[in-house]
């Protein structure tokens, strides 16, 4: 009986050790992150600046990275080495054709890894081209917690990021028109060899949250569950982004509605409405001063009050032309600089008569 008992206990421990190493890993707690679209002020977070992997949501930069570098209508010739890749798959032929469009079509919705390849080769001439200028984006978008080593996120040493850092990823690529109509298709047709592949796309957010505009998933087993998504109402767009997180679709649902209940976008300066006067050293008259935008922001109730607008005169002298700069805008939330802007003359100011001037200093008499 003793060794039957021992035997049961060892079969046990063969069929949970595995689903308990999953869980161990899907237990470690989540990323989570809200910034509205435009300030991308944080308004929700929790772990958000851990290096993690972030699966498929990698393919939100190979997306835009494409569209900002190639010309969607041109046909692409499917490689072979493109074809049979592990994972989610919208199962290329190679030498199949298709547009540029059509594979982040496929990436996108239904998160094709063989299409994602396709679309570096094409774009990047090679995966590795294409995985540095993956990089060099990530950088000069401000995410620097981030390191790309492929085009659609399957694990690999090297590949990380942030809920953060995908978060300002996402927020960019949805000002792009094509982007959002990409990120905020439900379905698509595309070509097939066999006949036309339908799409249908993955984001379950799309279909169930009303205000989702847009976003993509992502898993593997060691990241985890994983979706960055976009919301809009009331004029103001969020984006959130949930890494290692079962429920991905209640979080990311829950975080908008706080966020959205708690936060209002509020125009603090209208670019149409704003003057501004400043002297001008040896001028005839004053200098009258704009800005070139509009600066909306997203304040919880109360926060109203602690906004102010500071103007800061450059020490301009006459003559001055049309749209030359004579000062800054800041503005601040309490002590934080949220946003800063140069003002520009709106006409030119002519430099006053002084009789006590040598008469070589006057071009016009």
């Amino acid at each position: 009986m003793k060794r039957v008992c021992i035997a049961v206990l060892a079969l046990l421990l063969l069929v949970f050790l595995p689903l308990g190493g999953v869980k161990a890993r899907a237990d470690k707690e989540d990323s989570e992150i809200v910034i509205e679209r435009d300030s991308g002020r944080i308004l929700f977070e929790k772990n958000a600046r851990e290096k993690r992997g972030i699966a498929s949501l990698t393919k939100i930069i190979t997306a835009i990275v494409a569209i900002e570098n190639a010309d969607l209508d041109r046909q692409i010739t499917v490689p072979a080495e493109c074809c049979g890749i592990e994972g989610s798959s919208v199962y290329l032929k190679p030498g199949e054709r298709l547009t540029l469009s059509d594979l982040l079509y496929a990436m996108m919705l239904r998160s094709g890894n063989d299409a994602a390849l396709a679309v570096a080769v094409s774009v990047g001439g090679s995966v590795e081209n294409f995985v540095a200028m993956m990089n060099d984006f990530a950088r000069r978008i401000g995410a620097h917690d981030t390191h790309f080593a492929n085009p659609h996120g399957l694990n690999a040493e090297g590949h990380y990021s942030t809920a953060y850092d995908t978060a300002l990823c996402l927020a960019y690529a949805m000002k792009n028109e094509t982007f959002r109509s990409i990120a905020g298709c439900k379905n698509k047709t595309i070509p097939g060899e066999e006949g036309n592949r339908y799409l249908k796309n993955k984001n379950k957010l799309l279909f169930s949250y009303d205000a989702c505009t847009g976003g993509k998933t992502g898993y593997t087993v060691a990241a985890g569950r994983c979706l960055a998504s976009a919301a809009q109402k009331d004029g103001m767009e969020l984006v959130s982004v949930v890494l290692g997180c079962s429920p991905m679709y209640e979080n990311s649902q829950k975080n908008f509605e706080d966020c959205f209940a708690r936060y209002s976008l509020v125009k603090i300066v209208d670019k149409d409405e704003f003057r501004f006067e400043a002297d001008v050293f040896r001028g005839k008259n004053k200098a009258e001063g704009y800005v070139k935008e509009s600066f909306c922001y997203p304040l919880a109730d109360g926060e109203r009050e602690a906004v102010r607008t500071e103007t800061v005169p450059d020490n301009a002298a006459a003559p001055l032309s049309a749209n030359e700069k004579i000062g800054v805008m800041n503005i601040y939330l309490e002590n934080q600089l949220i946003f800063s802007q140069k003002i520009f003359t709106i006409f030119g100011v002519d430099k006053k008569f002084d009789f006590r001037e040598p008469l070589e200093n006057w071009a016009v008499w």
